[in-house]
């Protein structure tokens, strides 16, 4: 039933003279006498209007409420009510009224209100906006299956109703449901919660899930609902890994030559993630204090300050900052930043006191830099035993670039010698250059290899097993000596120096030497009498002991393609490598060295169309290796493997590598979006 209230403000005398009316406002009410702009068709609402009246009148104020609908027309009109015509403020409303009663369809209604004294009349209006309580979702949509949002956002069409609650189950019914939440306010979406206190409440991959909404009026009762629930299911669990550096900023001025530095790491997954190492470099050289060790839990935030200094000689550098785990999310491990040395006030030109004094490197900063490029090689475990020696420190900055840049080229070789001071002495061996870019290595330099060990010549020389386990690495391969394990080196007394060692070495790599192998359980005169003997040269190098094959040799062609799938491998011995290689039509086995390399193979297959393979990025890291690939339709002309067959045929890749350490995982990049 339609109730109306009649409410008189101020009384005062009533002389006898028309009134002057000025408008004071108009509002629609919901149940709660709170001014809302929507409503659902199935609530109760309320009119109210207020005037100040400025000329005492002997008659009264008379009221008119009428409401248009969204075509114009006229659905809904109350009159008669009424107050004295007294002068100051009044007002009047009606209440209770039922929407259903003039709601014609959903949109924006409009509200007039009226008052009039001795033929005066003010006229003011309110919008509001009614539409069904029948909700409608939107997404995910009925039937959606193997979701990967991340977070989950249910999404509806509104009812007009105060807030709205959401609610998610494992059956049809809901019985039990797993989640319900209400929205802060009449929101159409809500967020489904990434990190769940509640282990119940974490999706599992495969589950079938079904999800409604509830519209509410401000009592907290149902004023809307969805027809019925959704079902949905998503593509893997909710316990992802993704430990993300949010931020990399320099957080103040320079104090003492060195800027500070502020770094923001994050825990977006939703597993703990415990010992996790955060290093910070300027310009490739460690920041104080770099690593940091990271713990963090489920959504926890935390701030590193460093301080670092822009290496000397440079006008402008690279700021890195990275936590080392190889997570769901890699991209976000890490942020760079842009450092420029600001000009110098009395030259103009980069430079200045701002940033330290300008200079040669120390032995410190060198071995620093070459150490970081080390570890992005993946030989991380034995450096802080290492020091570095032959170093005069008159390196300057640009030169210590040329020499990073000529060591990621394979354009020069670090040896590594030691360990220091009491760590147990490392085993000898033909120690490799670094090498970790793609490409063909240039050949180790003598000098290199030798430099380091020059300066560790008082130890005691490589045992009889060290040189054997030096020399079989460079048999290993050959055919006729495969099974190594049986053979043993005799007639080495133990005093082989490690220079007529890596001597022995090279003279056997390029044919100025010869081995002999023979037994089991005989004699083998492998190294038999003097040294400078089994260095004499030979009239012509043995062409079954050839060196071999360096790092970032490469091969293509067309092969045997797979089905439908891509076709990848990491061949880590002789016998795989021989098998893999009869595959491209070839009889002559490339030698590889298997103790300290492996080979990247990959083949795409038909259905993919591809004319080549390419190898664009390998990204080594503490946990693994991420090989970067890409299919062009450019095909090169085909190195092996060019000989068609009947069966069906897809292009392949082949790169010598150094062996990788933690596990592989290969991934598809599109065309220029390395």
């Amino acid at each position: 039933m339609m109730r109306a209230a009649l409410l008189l403000v101020v009384l005062g005398a009533v002389p006898a003279r028309a009134g002057l009316l000025t408008a004071q406002g108009v509002a629609v009410l919901d149940a709660s006498r709170s001014p809302r702009a929507s409503f659902s068709n199935n609530e109760r609402i309320t009119f109210q209007v207020k005037i100040h009246n400025g000329a005492a009148s002997a008659n009264r104020i008379v009221f008119r409420f009428s409401v248009l609908a969204p075509t114009g027309a006229q659905v809904f009109e109350h009159a008669g009510n009424a107050v004295p015509g007294s002068v100051g403020n009044a007002a009047s409303q009606v209440s209770g009224i039922s929407i259903a009663g003039f709601y014609g369809g959903p949109g924006v209604y409009r509200l007039l209100a009226q008052a009039s004294l001795d033929g005066a009349t003010v006229e003011q209006t309110a919008d509001f906006t009614v539409s069904s309580p029948n909700i409608l979702l939107i997404y995910p949509p009925n039937g959606a299956l193997d979701l990967a949002d991340s977070p989950l956002t249910f999404r509806w069409v509104a009812s007009g109703s105060t807030r709205y609650r959401v609610t998610v189950g494992d059956n049809p019914s809901l019985y039990n449901a797993l989640f319900s939440q209400e929205t802060s306010g009449a929101e159409n979406y809500l967020t489904y919660p990434q990190n769940p206190s509640d282990a119940r409440q974490r999706l599992a991959a495969g589950q079938v899930y079904w999800w409604k909404v509830e519209g509410l009026d401000p009592s907290g009762n149902v004023a809307g609902a969805s027809a019925s629930p959704y079902s949905f299911s998503v593509k893997s669990s909710a316990m992802a890994r993704d430990l993300a550096v949010l931020s990399l900023e320099i957080s103040g001025p320079p104090v003492g030559g060195a800027l500070p530095f502020r770094v923001v790491v994050k825990d977006q997954g939703n597993t703990s993630e415990a010992n996790v190492p955060l290093r910070f470099s300027l310009g490739g050289l460690p920041a104080a204090g770099s690593p940091v060790s990271l713990s963090l839990s489920p959504g926890d935030e935390r701030t590193f300050d460093f301080t670092a200094s822009l290496p000397v000689d440079q006008g402008e550098s690279l700021a890195i900052a990275c936590v080392e785990l190889f997570d769901d999310t890699v991209a976000n491990n890490c942020k760079t930043l842009q450092v420029s040395r600001p000009p110098s006030a009395s030259t103009g030109t980069a430079g200045g006191t701002i940033f330290g004094p300008t200079g040669p490197m120390t032995p410190d900063q060198v071995w620093a830099a070459v150490r970081e490029l080390l570890r992005d090689r993946g030989i991380v475990d034995i450096l802080d035993d290492y020091t570095l020696v032959g170093m005069d420190g008159d390196l300057t900055a640009d030169q210590l670039a040329a020499l990073l840049d000529a060591l990621r080229q394979d354009q020069a070789n670090v040896s590594l010698t030691g360990p220091a001071p009491g760590a147990p002495p490392p085993s000898a061996s033909l120690i490799p250059p670094v090498s970790s870019l793609p490409g063909v290595g240039a050949p180790p330099s003598e000098e290199g290899e030798r430099a380091a060990v020059s300066e560790e010549a008082e130890r005691e020389g490589p045992t009889a097993e060290d040189v054997w386990q030096a020399l079989r690495g460079l048999l290993r391969g050959r055919e006729d000596v495969a099974d190594l394990e049986d053979y043993s080196l005799v007639g080495m007394d133990g005093e082989l120096s490690d220079e007529e060692l890596s001597g022995l070495g090279d003279a056997l790599r390029e044919g100025r030497a010869s081995v002999s192998v023979t037994g089991p359980g005989e004699e083998i005169p492998a190294v038999a009498g003097p040294v400078e003997d089994s260095l004499a040269p030979l009239e012509e190098p043995r062409a079954d002991v050839r060196p071999a094959v360096p790092v970032g040799s490469e091969w293509w062609g067309f092969t045997v393609a797979p089905a439908k799938d891509m076709r990848t491998l990491v061949v880590e011995d002789e016998k795989t490598w021989r098998r893999v290689w009869r595959q491209t039509g070839e009889d002559e086995v490339p030698d590889v060295d298997f103790r300290e390399h492996v080979v990247l193979a990959l083949t795409a297959p038909r259905v993919r169309r591809a004319a080549s393979v390419e190898i664009v990025e390998i990204r080594r890291g503490l946990a693994g290796t991420v090989v970067r690939y890409r299919l062009v339709r450019e095909a090169p002309a085909p190195q092996v493997g060019g000989k068609r067959e009947n069966r069906p045929q897809g292009p392949f890749r082949m790169r010598v590598v150094r062996r990788l350490g933690g596990r592989v995982v290969f991934e598809e990049v599109e065309k220029g979006g390395e």
